[in-house]
C-alpha cells in the first residue's frame, strides 16, 4: 500500500477546494433562489459550448434532458420547465407546482423534495442509447451503462456548482418511475434518473 498525501490548503487548486466543501444538504430555508443562479446550475449540467456539451456522452449522442420543476425561484412562475442547451434557454412545459407529486413518488420519506425551492430532473432517451450502441456487447446494454455514466457526470457538475453558489443540494434516485414520469409529464421514450433538489441550505450532513 503506497499511502498518497491529500492536498495541503496552500497547494489546493480550486476544483479542491471545491471537492472538500461538498455536502449533501436535505433541510432548506422557505426562501427563493435567484434565477440566474438556476441558470448556472443548468449550465453545469448541460451547457452547450460549441459543439460538445459540461458533461461528456458517448458517441456524442446526448440521450438525457433537463427539466427544471420550480417550486420558488425568483423571476419565474411556479411551474415544470425544460432546458433547451441551444439557447441556454428554459421553455415552460406546464403550470403549477408538482414538487409535492414529486415528493410523493418518493421511496420512503423523503421531505426535502417538496422544501427545495427547485428540483432539476434528469431524464433519459435510454432507448436510443441502447439502440445506437446495440452492437456493442454485453447484450445491447452498453448504451444503457452509458446513460447511467451520464447522468452521475451531470449530477456531480451540478452539486459541485451548487458548492460554489452557497447552495444546499441532494441528489435523489430513490423513487417510483412511474408516479415520478407521470408527475414529470414524460413521453413513454423517456425515463427518470436523478432529482436533484437545491434551494438555501439551512443545515448539511
Amino acid at each position: 500500500m503506497i499511502t498518497l498525501t491529500k492536498p495541503a490548503p496552500h497547494l489546493q487548486t480550486s476544483i479542491d477546494s471545491t471537492l472538500i466543501s461538498r455536502r449533501t444538504t436535505r433541510e432548506f430555508e422557505d426562501r427563493p433562489i435567484p434565477l440566474d443562479v438556476v441558470g448556472h446550475l443548468l449550465f453545469a449540467g448541460q451547457g452547450e459550448i460549441g459543439n460538445r456539451r459540461t458533461a461528456p456522452s458517448a458517441g456524442a449522442l446526448y440521450p438525457l434532458r433537463l427539466l427544471l420543476a420550480v417550486r420558488a425561484v425568483d423571476g419565474l412562475d411556479a411551474g415544470l420547465y425544460a432546458y433547451r442547451p441551444e439557447e441556454h434557454g428554459l421553455e415552460q412545459v406546464r403550470p403549477g407546482e408538482i414538487s409535492g407529486a414529486l415528493r410523493d413518488a418518493a421511496l420512503e420519506e423523503q421531505p426535502w423534495i417538496g422544501e427545495a425551492a427547485a428540483v432539476i430532473a434528469i431524464v433519459a432517451d435510454t432507448g436510443a442509447a441502447r439502440t445506437t450502441f446495440h452492437e456493442q456487447p454485453p447484450e445491447g446494454r452498453r448504451g444503457e451503462r452509458y446513460v447511467y455514466i451520464e447522468a452521475g457526470a451531470i449530477a456531480q457538475n451540478m452539486h459541485l456548482e451548487a458548492t460554489v453558489l452557497k447552495l444546499g443540494a441532494v441528489l435523489v434516485a430513490g423513487f417510483d418511475d412511474g408516479p415520478a414520469a407521470r408527475a414529470l409529464g414524460l413521453e413513454e421514450n423517456l425515463d427518470p434518473m436523478i432529482l436533484f433538489c437545491v434551494g438555501s441550505p439551512k443545515s448539511a450532513s
